[in-house]
């Protein structure tokens, strides 16, 4: 699971990828600084390199919470 927050603006066209194999995992879409800390859910197993792309509005920013991020 991967918790993150946008802040003081959108983050657009959020995806979770497979590097290696060059595969979408997740697209999550836009979030919000309304939404909140967002958790989001995707299986990674058997994934060795993961990326994570993003666009951020200017003057915006992100959080990711490393503590409560993790793999089950």
């Amino acid at each position: 699971m991967l918790k993150i927050a946008a802040i003081d603006g959108t983050l657009k066209d959020v995806k979770i990828s497979d590097l290696d194999q060059n595969a979408l995992l997740k697209d999550v879409g836009t979030i919000t600084p309304e939404e909140g800390m967002k958790e989001i859910v995707v299986d990674i197993g058997g994934v060795k390199t993961v990326a994570i792309n993003l666009l951020v509005d200017k003057d915006a920013g992100y959080m990711v919470p490393l503590i409560d991020s993790y793999y089950k």
